[in-house]
């Protein structure tokens, strides 16, 4: 999955070995400047990554990596930039709210993270079709995925991508997604029926 945007190439691709600290560094950034500032050591960040290179775990990690027009902005030795990330789970009960969980066997997306030079591309919406075509090829019609009440850009993506909104998240204890314990009264449940259906 790649598209063309004003600074270069973009495509999306399952986490590379190689791509283990750069992707941490994404994750560590956007934790940090997200409206729950949170804070993250390398360490924790790079052996959540380590977990989605086995295979197996159905799970996926997605990178977004920018080849850029101007190839002087690349480190040395290096032809892309990791610029976006975004994870799938398959454990749909993960979205444990007061009153409504997700169905059994839906698939979980997070870690959505998309430098802050690089917002406005299309990076997130490539990102968010790649976790959502990995649920559909492992035959699951359902993903679910919790944001910020005060993250008015990531729900009007997910609003305008065909989620809806369900009410106050809790994505507390997590079990393959990186999550430190956010208070779930700052969050939104969001889902989605894939392949056209609605969620019931």
């Amino acid at each position: 999955m790649s598209a063309e945007s004003a600074v270069g190439l973009i495509k999306v691709a399952h986490l590379d070995a190689a791509d283990l600290d750069a992707a941490s560094v994404v994750l560590i950034r956007s934790f940090a400047t997200s409206p729950d500032s949170v804070s993250v050591s390398l360490k924790d960040v790079g052996d959540f990554l380590k977990g989605f290179l086995s295979p197996d775990n159905e799970g996926a990690f997605f990178t977004a990596r920018l080849t850029p027009s101007d190839a002087n902005v690349l480190p040395e030795g290096r032809t892309y930039l990791i610029v976006g990330t975004a994870a799938v789970s398959l454990d749909g009960g993960a979205l444990d709210t007061e009153a409504v969980r997700l169905p059994a066997g839906a698939a979980v997306i997070a870690n959505m993270a998309v430098n802050q030079t690089h917002r406005g591309l299309g990076i997130a919406r490539l990102l968010l079709q790649a976790c959502e075509q990995h649920a559909l090829a492992l035959g699951l019609d359902c993903v679910g995925l919790a944001v910020h009440k005060n993250n008015a850009p990531a729900q009007e993506l997910y609003l305008s991508s065909g989620y809806t909104k369900l009410q106050d998240a809790k994505p507390i204890g997590l079990p393959a997604l990186l999550n430190f314990g956010l208070p779930g009264s700052k969050h939104i449940a969001m889902v989605k029926r894939l392949g056209g259906g609605s969620h019931q």
